[in-house]
């Protein structure tokens, strides 16, 4: 009989990325097992890109969220508690580690697997459990669901000795680019993929610095594609592009289009944001830049990815905005030049590979 399991694993981007190679160890540890995988509205095209998931089930917390009094939020309550009742779980995972998480686990039918309170970041859900694990918070992202994944569906837990032998099992075959994505790659070439959108400003690499890398791919004869959220992003992506007088802007695409343009790009060069995690996922030479954030725990993995980490008494501070008055050096001591020259020594090791 086949197993069925539902993964709750619900934002962000970067994190639902670290779940992967969870769900890749399951299939080879159970044949044929089946996830439902729950998902925010903006992380709806991310699951699909696995094949053990067979259903995505949107959670409409957001939309409800807007206007919590209305008959339109009861009736998107009630037909996701519908979905996700309609199906009596083998084992029921609750991998975001926070009580909206614990929530939804709580709706669903079947036996309930979460973390221990010491090691879950709100203690209060591990009572919603049937089973807990002790999971130890100094894991890196990725290994932290893969050990959950493992306890709570009993068989062993191996973690990757390097990066090589990590399997995120990705399958983009069934996403077809739009035409006109089609046909802006195809008349591309060679591209790169440069990632500075992201939600803290502490994660954001200056402008300062983006221009020369841009101006380093023109003069290697390498375009650069720029994603961009919001009007605040857009106008700096043009700033960019406009003083270093290089680099693509593409209007706003789902995220599996944007799998699929970072699958068939040379190399991906960016902050900790959830397109870097996607990029080093889908084996792309991925150099991921580190700033306040702590790259032992949610740095980048993959076959062909790299860190760049300056290991500076501030850092890794885990704050949105710089606590020192002098200003945010994180960055600003990283050179342009060091950059630009990992990152060719990582595609040529990729190309050689």
């Amino acid at each position: 009989m086949t197993k069925r399991v539902l993964l709750i694993k619900m934002s962000s981007l970067g994190d639902l990325v670290h779940s992967y190679p969870a769900l890749t160890d399951a299939q080879k540890a159970i044949p044929g097992i089946q996830f439902d995988w729950v998902v925010e509205a903006p992380f709806k095209d991310l699951p699909k890109l696995h094949p053990a998931v067979k259903q995505v089930i949107v959670n409409p917390r957001l939309a409800i969220n807007k206007n919590r009094l209305s008959f339109q939020a009861l009736k998107l309550y009630q037909n996701f508690k519908r979905q996700i009742q309609a199906t009596d779980y083998d084992a029921i995972i609750e991998n975001q580690y926070v009580n909206k998480g614990a929530k939804v686990a709580k709706l669903a039918r079947g036996p309930k697997h979460g973390l221990t309170a010491d090691t879950a970041h709100d203690p209060g859900i591990a009572k919603l459990f049937d089973h807990t694990h002790y999971v130890s918070r100094a894991l890196h992202a990725v290994d932290r669901s893969r050990k959950l994944m493992a306890l709570s569906l009993g068989y062993d837990y191996e973690p990757a000795v390097e990066n090589s032998s990590l399997d995120y099992g990705l399958d983009l075959s069934g996403i077809a680019l739009t035409e006109h994505l089609a046909n802006w790659q195809a008349a591309a070439g060679d591209y790169l993929v440069f990632c500075q959108a992201t939600t803290w400003p502490t994660k954001h690499l200056p402008t300062d610095m983006w221009v020369p890398l841009l101006i380093k791919a023109k003069q290697a004869g390498l375009k650069v594609l720029l994603p961009w959220v919001g009007e605040k992003e857009q106008n700096q992506v043009a700033d960019m592009i406009r003083l270093a007088e290089w680099g693509e802007m593409l209007p706003p695409q789902p995220l599996d289009q944007w799998a699929k343009l970072i699958a068939g790009a040379q190399g991906v060069i960016g902050v900790d944001t959830g397109l870097t995690h996607l990029a080093a996922a889908l084996e792309r030479p991925t150099l991921a830049l580190f700033g306040p954030t702590n790259p032992l725990l949610t740095g980048a993995k993959g076959r062909q990815a790299t860190t760049y980490w300056l290991d500076l008494a501030c850092s890794p501070c885990m704050q949105t905005r710089c606590p020192l008055a002098a200003g945010q050096v994180c960055f600003s001591r990283m050179k342009v030049d060091d950059i630009w020259r990992m990152f060719e020594n990582l595609k040529l090791r990729f190309n050689y590979d």
